[in-house]
């Protein structure tokens, strides 16, 4: 999967799920701001992460999800393996 089908696959997910506009998701933007993350939110993306890409994530590693690139990032990373 390129780094572009994982952003296009991602946002779509995440705009959907948190009803939120496609263009509030750029690879910069704050993803606690953007998505409003609590601890239920947070574990909404885990599992769009999960059903979507197959990454599981675990709650230590949350934390260096600052901005939707890291996210991108991530998601790349465990594609790869």
């Amino acid at each position: 999967m390129t780094k572009e089908q994982i952003i296009e696959k991602l946002n779509m997910a995440l705009s959907e799920e948190f009803e939120i506009p496609m263009e509030l998701i750029t690879p910069d933007a704050d993803i606690r701001d953007i998505l409003k993350l609590d601890s239920l939110k947070a574990m909404q993306v885990v599992v769009i992460l999960k059903r979507h890409f197959g990454v599981v994530v675990y709650p230590r590693h949350f934390p260096r999800f600052t901005t939707f690139q890291t996210l991108y990032d991530y998601i790349e990373e465990f594609c790869k393996k």
